[in-house]
C-alpha cells in the first residue's frame, strides 16, 4: 500500500505523492462499497430459495460492507511499519480514513442529493483532491487541553451508550423485553436535563475529538493509537448523523424506538432502503467498544502491567464483536422468543 516519495520538494510544501498501485486497495472500499448494500439484500432473498448458497454469499456480502475500518487501520499501520511519513502520503492516508467512515458518511448522501450514488463519488473525489492541496505537515495547535474535557464528556457518552446498547442487545430475545427496558431507561435519560447533558457531552466529544484527529492523523502512531483514531473518527461522523436523524424523526411524531431503527417486524435485510443501516449500526457498536478498549489500555497500563492492561482491552474488543453480532442479529428479526 506504498506511496513513492517526492524528494524534490520541500518538507513543509511537500503535497502527496503519486500513489503505487498498492495504494489503490484502500480506495477500493469506498468505491466498491455502494454495491455491496445490494449483493446483502440479493443474497438475503436468495436464501429464501437456497439457503446455503444465499447464506455464503450474504456473509461475504455483509464482510465487504464493514471491512472499510479495518482497511483504513491496517493502511495507516502499513505507512508508520514501513517509515513512510503520513505527510508525504497523504492520498494514502486521505483514503484510508474515508474508508473507515464510509458506511455512516453513505447513509449522508441521501439526505444531501436525490441522487446518493453520484454524491458520494463527488465526495470521494474532493477527499482525494483534498490530499493534492500544499499545506503545513504539522499542526501547531495544541490540543492538550481538549484531553480532560474529552474524557469527561468521554463518561457521560459512554455511560449512555452502553446502557443503549444493553437495551440493544435485549431485543435478541424479543422486541417486547427491549420495550420493557428501554421504558425503564427512558424514565432517567428522556428528562430535559438529562437529555441536555447528552447533547451537551455529544457536542464536546465530537468537537474535541474531531480537533485531536487533524491535530495528529498526519503523524506516525503505534497501532493501538491508530485503532483509536480510526474508532473516535467513526464514532464522531456516527454520532453527527445518528442525532440528526433521531431529533428529525422525532420532530414527525414517529418513535425512535428498537422498531423504528431495525425496520421490525421485517428486519434491515427486508428491503434494499434499510439494508445500508445494518453496517452503520454494527460497526457503532463495534466503535464504541474499540474506542473505550484502547483508552482502557493506556489508563490501566498506568496501575496493571502490560499484559494484564492488554487482556482487558482485547477483551472488551471481543465483547464489541460478540454484541455486534447479537444486534445485528435482532435487526434483521431474528428473536428468540417471537
Amino acid at each position: 500500500m506504498g506511496t513513492n516519495a517526492v524528494a524534490s520538494a520541500p518538507a513543509s510544501a511537500q503535497v502527496t505523492t503519486i500513489a503505487s498501485p498498492q495504494a489503490l486497495l484502500v480506495w477500493a472500499i469506498p468505491i466498491v462499497y455502494p454495491f455491496s448494500l445490494p449483493a446483502i439484500f440479493r443474497s438475503a432473498e436468495l436464501m429464501r430459495t437456497n439457503m446455503a448458497l444465499g447464506s455464503t454469499l450474504l456473509a461475504l456480502a455483509i464482510a465487504s460492507s464493514v471491512a472499510g475500518p479495518v482497511a483504513g487501520w491496517l493502511a495507516l499501520n502499513y505507512l508508520d511499519r514501513n517509515g513512510f511519513e503520513r505527510s508525504r502520503n497523504r492520498l494514502l492516508v486521505h483514503g484510508a480514513l474515508l474508508a473507515a467512515i464510509t458506511p455512516p458518511l453513505f447513509s449522508e448522501m441521501r439526505k444531501i442529493s436525490n441522487n446518493q450514488l453520484m454524491a458520494w463519488y463527488v465526495a470521494a473525489a474532493l477527499t482525494a483532491l483534498a490530499a493534492f492541496v500544499p499545506g503545513s505537515e504539522t499542526r501547531t495547535a495544541s490540543t492538550a487541553r481538549f484531553r480532560p474535557v474529552h474524557a469527561g464528556s468521554a463518561l457521560v457518552l459512554a455511560t449512555f451508550a452502553l446502557a443503549h446498547i444493553f437495551n440493544h442487545s435485549v431485543a435478541i430475545v424479543s422486541l417486547e423485553a427491549n420495550r420493557t427496558v428501554l421504558t425503564a431507561l427512558r424514565l432517567a435519560y428522556r428528562q430535559d436535563v438529562a437529555q441536555t447533558i447528552l447533547i451537551a457531552a455529544v457536542a464536546v466529544q465530537v468537537f474535541t475529538g474531531l480537533a485531536m484527529v487533524w491535530k495528529y492523523y498526519l503523524r506516525r502512531a503505534a497501532p493501538l493509537r491508530n485503532l483509536q483514531l480510526i474508532s473516535g473518527l467513526y464514532l464522531a461522523i456516527f454520532l453527527i448523523s445518528h442525532l440528526i436523524t433521531v431529533f428529525t424523526t422525532r420532530s414527525r411524531g414517529i418513535d425512535t424506538d428498537f422498531v423504528w431503527a431495525s425496520h421490525a417486524p421485517g428486519g434491515l435485510l427486508a428491503s434494499l432502503s434499510s439494508v445500508s443501516l445494518l453496517p452503520r449500526y454494527s460497526l457503532a457498536v463495534l466503535a464504541v467498544f474499540v474506542h473505550l478498549a484502547c483508552q482502557a489500555r493506556w489508563n490501566l497500563g498506568r496501575v496493571l502491567s502490560h499484559s494484564a492492561a492488554r487482556v482487558v482491552s482485547y477483551s472488551v474488543m471481543a465483547l464489541g464483536v460478540a454484541t455486534s453480532f447479537v444486534i445485528g442479529l435482532a435487526a434483521c428479526g431474528v428473536h428468540l422468543v417471537k
